[in-house]
């Protein structure tokens, strides 16, 4: 199921490949995911990985999608006792955004910083495994869940050529969940294509 929602994902943002002469861009944005507030008690920071389709509507404004997942493995302090575990959790997100900025046409270098802000889809899952606290292992079935969630963030690209940008992105992440929700910070880097 979850490899399937990726792929759905990825393929939906390779629709703009056949938008040769049209204002569409494709860009994959891989990062190191930082669990924030009590996130970051229960998870270990872990790799991330997104891809995303925009259309320009004008000089300013961007629509797109955005897809992409996160891995941890479990472990912190919980109710005060440091833990470990074999547990590994998922985080894989759908986000339709809205994005602003413009290029800066700069003495050496053209730049575009940007923000964006969406909603969508989360997929949250762990594993079965096990969970040691003070020398003691206690089992822990998996579980798999779906909710809503936001994502904002912003970067700047520096544009290579008319087509090829590079350059930082930041996302954040908070998943709406009964209780208390995840919070993710992704540092990352943007490798961008724009089909002029």
């Amino acid at each position: 199921m979850k490899k399937n929602l990726l792929c759905c994902g990825f393929l939906i943002l390779g629709t703009g490949m056949a938008f040769a002469n049209s204002p569409w861009t494709i860009s994959l944005n891989p990062g190191y995911a930082l669990p924030q507030e009590d996130s970051k008690d229960v998870l270990k920071n872990g790799l991330a990985i997104d891809g995303a389709g925009e259309y320009r509507v004008d000089e300013w404004l961007s629509l797109g999608l955005e897809t992409g997942a996160s891995f941890h493995k479990a472990g912190g302090t919980l109710n005060g006792f440091s833990f470990s575990s074999d547990i590994h959790d998922q985080f894989i997100h759908v986000t339709p955004y809205v994005k602003v900025g413009n290029t800066l046409y700069l003495p050496v270098v053209r730049v575009r910083p940007y923000l964006f802000v969406g909603a969508g889809y989360y997929h949250v899952s762990n594993s079965a495994g096990s969970v040691s606290i003070l020398g003691t292992s206690y089992p822990v079935s998996g579980s798999s869940d779906d909710f809503s969630g936001m994502n904002v963030g912003g970067g700047f690209d520096i544009l290579l050529t008319d087509r090829f940008s590079i350059g930082p992105i930041v996302h954040y992440h908070q998943v709406f969940e009964p209780g208390s929700d995840d919070k993710l910070v992704i540092p990352g880097l943007r490798v961008a294509y724009t089909f002029n």
